[in-house]
């Protein structure tokens, strides 16, 4: 009887995907006929924008509150590195050890036992004498967590598990309200943190920089306050250590993708496997951590590819979820994974397509630029950083660089690399992977050169130089 329920529940839902998914079709359809005056899909995108300002506020309001339940509990602390900067490893490592709430055991996995890897050993033994320090095989950092966790499964009663990058800086109560938010609901198996980049010296880091604070105080806000948080990111998470069992432990480390061993999407696959169970996930921003952003725009674009291969791999997974978590993860599905398509098809139709006119490209420019400015003005008054008002220059990057990184990650999804290399021996190379994406991006930046080109030529040389020859005529 419950199987069967449980049955229908998920046709239920699958269902509800499907029809969502030709409403949302049929709409951003009936806005390239101009059948009224407005654009459907504009008004879609705006109401939802709203609507994601709202809950992220709500959901602030929500890790406020659990403050006044405060029942802190033990936790266990696994950080994985491979061949980490030495600099950002001492860091990362004091900082752990200056938290406010000291955690039961820390257990130090490390990619890698060969003579390159031993300085990693040496100072994590110098400042943690005490902790359980792994020198694994090279094998990737999947393998890495997974052995940590194995370790910790075996050696610990602690109720949960903290995560933590090699290059990670935790502010001093990091650890604290994690655990606070993770113990407000014992549905909750997951939870995340606020976080920053502590190197924003250049005009990109500082663009990273904001976008990051809108992503984690606005776009994953929002999802965890509907309980869906849909990636706990490596850098900082915690988890509900009796979901960390044998059977979640081999679907992690064993996942693939048309017969390939996935390595990267650690920290979403994760997030999805505790989903997939039903439990809640949560990010809190009170819990603030800094990580590392590419210096380079070479490998900020690496960055995206390697994190673009892994949100579309996982979608098979998020589409598991679906059956027991609530209706609108269906919606975020959906918004996440079209949007982008729906934005090329519109910027193609607009600029090849459609006959254009010089005053409708300005009207469509002026309107992006503004929806930019709003979500930044309310960043920052939210954040209160007036830095954030780097965002605004997202939005070029993601039209020139991020778009056509998402088109070429679809069509590739079966390259597996890490792409980035450890940050101790930084390499710049260029491989054929990278090659091809690099004319995807030329290929998408030269159409919307030459479609913007005809445009305003068409406007500004070719009407008037029609005109006087109709003149002289």
């Amino acid at each position: 009887m419950i199987i069967e329920k449980k049955n229908k529940n998920k046709i239920k839902k699958y269902l509800f995907f499907s029809i969502f998914f030709y409403i949302f079709l049929g709409i951003y359809v009936l806005s390239f006929f101009e059948i009224i005056p407005v654009s459907m899909y504009g008004i879609f995108l705006i109401l939802f924008m709203i609507n994601q300002l709202v809950m992220a506020k709500l959901n602030f309001n929500q890790n406020k509150k659990c403050l006044l339940k405060e029942q802190i509990k033990t936790y266990d602390i696994l950080i994985v590195g491979y061949r980490e900067n030495e600099e950002y490893w001492k860091n990362c490592l004091n900082s752990i050890k200056e938290q406010s709430i000291a955690p039961n055991k820390i257990i130090i996995s490390i990619d890698g036992d060969d003579e390159e890897d031993v300085y990693m050993y040496d100072t994590a033994k110098e400042i943690f004498p005490d902790s359980i320090i792994l020198l694994n095989i090279h094998k990737g950092k999947r393998n890495a967590i997974y052995e940590g966790y194995d370790t910790i499964r075996n050696i610990s009663n602690s109720e949960f598990v903290v995560i933590v990058d090699s290059d990670t800086y935790l502010e001093k109560d990091a650890c604290k309200f994690l655990l606070t938010c993770i113990n407000s609901d014992e549905k909750i198996g997951c939870a995340t943190s606020n976080i920053k980049i502590f190197n924003n010296s250049s005009l990109l880091n500082k663009i990273i920089y904001a976008r990051y604070s809108y992503a984690f105080n606005i776009e994953r806000a929002y999802l965890s306050y509907l309980n869906i948080m849909n990636c706990c990111s490596g850098p900082l998470s915690i988890y509900r250590k009796e979901l960390i069992t044998k059977e979640f432990l081999d679907k992690f480390n064993n996942q693939s993708c048309c017969k390939n061993k996935i390595e990267p999407g650690d920290d979403r696959h994760q997030t999805l496997l505790i989903l997939k169970e039903g439990y809640k996930s949560k990010m809190t921003s009170l819990s603030i951590c800094y990580t590392e952003s590419p210096n380079s725009f070479i490998r900020f674009l690496k960055q995206q590819l390697r994190w673009c291969r892994s949100f579309y791999r996982e979608q098979y997974w998020q589409m598991k979820c679906i059956q027991n978590q609530p209706y609108y993860l269906s919606i975020i599905m959906i918004y996440e994974i079209f949007f982008p398509f729906f934005i090329i098809g519109w910027i193609l139709y607009l600029l090849l397509i459609n006959n254009t006119t010089f005053f409708l490209l300005l009207k469509s420019f002026i309107i992006c630029c503004g929806i930019i400015v709003i979500r930044t003005i309310f960043l920052i008054c939210y954040t209160k950083e007036i830095k954030n008002i780097f965002n605004i220059f997202y939005l070029f990057i993601y039209i020139l660089f991020i778009i056509p990184i998402k088109i070429y990650s679809v069509f590739t999804l079966i390259i597996n690399n890490w792409i980035t290399s450890n940050r101790k021996f930084i390499n710049e190379m260029c491989s054929y992977d990278i090659l091809l994406m690099f004319i995807f991006i030329m290929t998408w930046i030269s159409i919307l050169c030459f479609g913007t080109f005809n445009i305003i030529y068409n406007h500004f040389f070719y009407k008037h130089h029609y005109i006087y020859e109709q003149n002289c005529i």
